[in-house]
């Protein structure tokens, strides 16, 4: 039984007079360029999501070519082989079989807007021959006007043309498999073993393309092993013979001789599919089994378990899990994701299947289509892992159908009906109506279609609300689009090389943006360090951007916003800016820290990022964290310390104008300032910025661990020095006239035995030092006998007196370890000095008293 359908007998009339329409080579010449160019221009605008690993793994496979490893040719289980060979041949036209100038250029390593875009180009041109030989098909099967409609339908089908023009699997999956399909239908009006071993090979291809092709082996197998029945039927006798047991001949059954050439016809076929399999894909003639069970593994770890493609997506406005998302997803985005063309020609083809304006080798072949696309549905259906682009190959298959509604529906409004006696003298005008009718079809497809280019992502069924309306049901910008205008805004910002965006799309942003991008999660808070922060439809649609962060974002307005047919896709807010890493610590039940600021309008940063800063002025500092549930009285502190852990200047922070319900809220990013006033004694050195909570009552809670890069807070001396000056506990000790002790702190005055505990002196020298000296510290019991002594040059040897200008005020820390052995009471703690040069004492004074406690467990 043949599906050919003639342009005098079939579902088409002739529809027009001229031989050039009826003409393949022109059909095929049209078309080719109809379809091309779409699908090759403006290809370095923006980058599709997986293009990148297309691209690596197009690189991959082409240098395992060159340098003869094979078994490199694989690079995923979809397994995307036939992308990579057009994406190779692309190379090799580029810039030639040997000898490349630009290797990493020439296959693809190099992840530029410019390599994508002619790897692009070849993947497009290649799509346009296939859909080509798809057209001829259709001729050959349903007759010239079904493939000038289909042609056309299939050249400006708007989500089709995404793939055709993108290094993904799906644009070659959705040809092969079409093309295998039409090589069916022609195999059932023909069936001659050539056209039963091209049916194999084009359906290896659409396997090597995506592991889905396997939708078409349910119909093949069934038109392949029963062809022989129905094409038998019309064989004028039955030549072959069989032995019977006792020697004579006996001609076979006819049904035993259609079984037999349904076998041969299957095993020729498999092996056709096979043999296509094992010669494209170069893995499989080294390291088959392995090859085969990675390529396993992968389609269950990705179809079967759902993993490696995000969390979730978006579905009737809800976030969903791709699990949840139920049989109706893929036909909702059918719905959305065609036009008026399509839903008219199969409205028409439904219409009409009851009419005799079908032949029966018509609906034959519509069914063999309805067969593939079924199992097909079903197939990513019950797949765990859902996009709405897995629809794409169904979408020629339903293009060719509407074509053969529309024909249907011409030749029944200009031939038959209009044959009553009563209405032919209407006959012109109803032809001039179905060809106006015909032309607004097709102009009408070229006019919704156009206008989205290039981000035919962007187009959604005007009859069902268009974008604005899908945005409400159905996941949008999963193409990328857009986020190209968003990097072209950031290139014209003064010193772009040098500004940082946050985005969660950094290899889709990274190839167009001339400055830095950073990941924009709220996990290690690097993204605060951003001074632009682009926030994308589709992340924010699928719970992508974690609310925190769009909270903290959403105080101000954005700086740009890119609209694409009346949606607002991208947003560039201003960010954070934070100068320094805090290291994303995170202490639990309290807070994380992301960053901080201490270059302000004062500036006292150095080139480098380093600090300089003179004692008695103030460290402007900001704080950049994360709120994880912090008790009321939690304290966040900064401290500036030394290597021995002294705390030179503290701060409590405080929440900036606007964040402070966000200081009382957990998983709410928090701005604070907490600016350190230094000692105006500070000796000039290297000191640590140190983060934390603690009580009320003082005790710690925990520190922050900062980065082991983060540089120290230089430290010089103070700039001028006030005329008066209080210690905390005043207190009068002249030196040799050009040095006097004019106080001291002590942080505690009752402490158990093997404590620790800072003695601050506070020293002012009176004019030039000339002495070196050395300060004796003596805890003396009641008896004046002596039970630990402390000796070294101020500022624990660091900063020795001769180094002192005059006026000058130093604070001189010293950490004292109680005996342990020592009795409870209460001490003397006196202090001496001496000349260092001569060893002779200067003086000696009483400075204080200490109260060594009785420890926990008694005397």
């Amino acid at each position: 039984m043949s599906t050919q359908v003639s342009s005098s007998t079939g579902v088409l009339p002739r529809l027009s007079a001229q031989s050039l329409w009826q003409s393949p080579l022109v059909l095929a010449a049209v078309i080719f360029v109809l379809a091309l160019w779409p699908r090759v221009l403006s290809l370095d605008v923006f980058v599709g999501p997986d293009e990148f690993y297309w691209l690596e793994g197009s690189a991959k496979f082409t240098q395992a070519l060159a340098n003869g490893d094979l078994a490199q040719t694989y690079h995923a289980g979809h397994p995307g082989v036939t992308l990579m060979w057009v994406e190779t041949i692309g190379s090799w036209a580029k810039f030639g079989l040997n000898g490349f100038s630009d290797w990493p250029a020439a296959v693809g390593a190099d992840p530029s807007i410019e390599t994508l875009a002619y790897k692009r180009q070849a993947v497009g041109i290649a799509n346009t021959l296939i859909l080509v030989l798809q057209v001829l098909l259709v001729r050959q099967i349903f007759g010239s006007g079904v493939a000038w409609l289909a042609g056309f339908l299939l050249a400006f089908d708007p989500f089709l043309l995404t793939e055709s023009r993108a290094v993904r699997t799906e644009g070659m999956l959705t040809s092969l498999s079409t093309l295998a399909l039409l090589a069916l239908l022609f195999y059932l009006a023909q069936p001659r073993l050539r056209y039963l071993i091209l049916i194999g090979v084009l359906t290896g291809m659409a396997f090597l393309s995506k592991v889905s092709a396997v939708a078409l082996l349910p119909i093949e197998l069934l038109v392949v092993v029963s062809t022989p029945f129905w094409g038998g039927r019309r064989d004028t006798g039955i030549k072959e013979a069989h032995s019977t047991s006792s020697g004579q001949q006996k001609p076979l059954t006819a049904n035993s001789q259609y079984l037999m050439k349904g076998l041969r016809s299957l095993l020729l076929w498999m092996g056709a599919f096979l043999l296509a399999v094992w010669l494209l894909w170069p893995a499989l003639w080294i390291e088959p089994v392995a090859t085969l069970r990675e390529m396993y593994d992968y389609v269950a770890f990705r179809a079967v378990e759902g993993e490696g493609g995000g969390s979730g997506t978006f579905f009737w406005g809800v976030l969903l899990d791709y699990k949840e998302l139920g049989p109706s997803f893929y036909p909702v985005v059918l719905l959305y994701r065609t036009g008026p063309a399509l839903w008219l020609g199969l409205a028409l083809l439904v219409v009409t299947w009851p009419t005799r304006w079908l032949s029966r080798p018509v609906k034959l072949a519509v069914g063999i289509m309805l067969f593939y696309l079924i199992p097909y549905l079903i197939l990513i259906t019950f797949s765990e892992l859902k996009f709405d682009r897995y629809v794409i190959p169904m979408l020629p298959a339903l293009n060719i159908m509407a074509a053969i509604g529309l024909v249907a529906a011409w030749r029944w409004l200009t031939t038959e009906g209009v044959s009553s006696a009563q209405i032919r003298p209407l006959q012109a005008k109803i032809k001039t109506w179905a060809w106006l009718a015909a032309l607004l079809v097709l102009g009408g497809q070229a006019a919704l279609t156009l206008p989205h280019h290039p981000y035919y992502y962007t187009y959604w069924n005007p009859l069902l609300g268009g974008i604005e309306q899908a945005a409400q049901i159905l996941p949008v910008g999963i193409g990328g689009e857009g986020l190209d205008l968003v990097a072209a805004h950031l290139n014209t910002l003064p010193g772009v090389e040098n500004l940082k965006v946050a985005t969660a799309n950094s290899t889709k942003i990274r190839p167009l943006y001339r400055g830095k991008t950073i990941a924009l999660d709220n996990l290690d808070g690097r993204w605060m360090q951003a001074d632009y922060v682009s926030i994308y439809i589709s992340q924010l649609q699928r719970g992508k951007h974690d609310p925190a962060i769009i909270s903290y974002l959403n105080r101000q307005k954005p700086v740009h916003t890119v609209t694409l047919h009346g949606l607002e896709y991208a947003w560039l807010y201003p960010g954070p800016a934070g100068q320094y890493y805090g290291g994303g610590h995170k202490l639990e039940g309290r807070g994380t820290l992301f960053g901080y600021n201490l270059c302000l309008s004062s500036s006292p940063c150095r080139t480098g990022g380093e600090v300089e800063i003179a004692a008695g002025e103030t460290l402007p500092l900001a704080l950049f964290w994360r709120n994880e549930g912090q008790l009321a009285t939690d304290r966040f502190f900064v401290r500036l310390v030394d290597v021995d852990g002294y705390v030179w200047a503290e701060a409590i922070a405080q929440p900036r104008p606007g964040f402070e319900a966000a200081n009382q809220t957990g998983e709410s990013i928090v701005e604070s300032e907490a600016p350190l006033t230094l000692p105006v004694g500070m000796p000039p050195g290297d000191y640590f910025l140190q983060f934390g909570f603690r009580t009320d009552s003082g005790e710690i809670i925990g520190y922050f661990e900062l980065p082991e890069d983060t540089k120290p807070i230089q430290v010089d001396i103070a700039k001028s020095y006030p005329a008066t000056f209080q210690p905390p506990s005043p207190f009068r000790l002249a030196v040799n006239n050009d040095l006097a002790l004019i106080g001291y702190n002590l942080e505690l005055e009752r402490v158990p035995p093997g404590a620790n505990l800072w003695v601050t002196l506070y020293w002012q020298a009176l004019t030039s030092v000339s002495h070196d000296y050395v300060i004796l510290l003596r805890l003396l019991d009641q008896a004046g006998q002596e039970a630990a002594y402390w000796l070294g040059r101020p500022v624990r040897s660091g900063y020795p007196s001769t180094g002192w200008q005059p006026g000058q005020i130093v604070q001189d820390p010293w950490l004292l370890t109680v005996p342990a052995e020592a009795k409870p009471g209460v001490y003397r703690l006196e202090i001496a000095l001496f000349d260092a040069e001569t060893e002779a004492e200067v003086t000696r004074q009483i400075l204080s008293q200490i109260v060594i406690a009785a420890s926990e467990h008694g005397q």
